[in-house]
């Protein structure tokens, strides 16, 4: 069809030869994931199962008494994180920034650090350019930090 948008990949079309559309909402979508639901969900499954050994190894093996809370709080911020990930995206900029705030105190953030490295590279396919770019950039003022 003459004049006709194709919204998922960007383009538009006049007379048969397609033309790039680079508006600025285009680019500030929430972006398109490759992963279908149930695959959002395994990654789910994976993750709080992940964070319930975290919690179950921090109370068997700390010491008596003494709790540092905020290895507590950055195994639930991360787990918030990977929530998102798989099934609210918009929500992931703004839980990324309390798993940074969670990890700042930490010594040796260990696991809470793999999963932020794991949690940008899928942030590219489930957030908007606008949200990635948040994430990255609080996450440099972090590690400058």
């Amino acid at each position: 069809m003459k004049g006709s948008t194709d919204v998922e990949h960007g383009a538009k079309t006049r007379g048969g030869r397609a033309r790039w559309n680079f508006s600025i909402r285009a680019i500030l979508r929430t972006g398109s994931s490759p992963m279908p639901l149930w695959a959002s969900f395994v990654m789910a499954l994976f993750v709080t199962v992940s964070a319930f050994d975290d919690v179950r190894l921090f109370i068997a093996t700390g010491p008596q008494g003494v709790h540092p809370w905020w290895v507590l709080a950055g195994t639930g911020a991360y787990w918030a994180v990977w929530m998102a990930l798989a099934f609210l995206p918009k929500l992931v900029p703004y839980v990324f920034v309390v798993l940074l705030v969670t990890m700042y105190p930490q010594t040796t953030p260990g696991g809470a650090m793999l999963l932020a490295f794991g949690a940008l590279a899928v942030a590219g396919y489930r957030v908007s350019v606008r949200e990635l770019a948040v994430i990255v950039g609080a996450f440099l003022v972090w590690q400058m930090a």
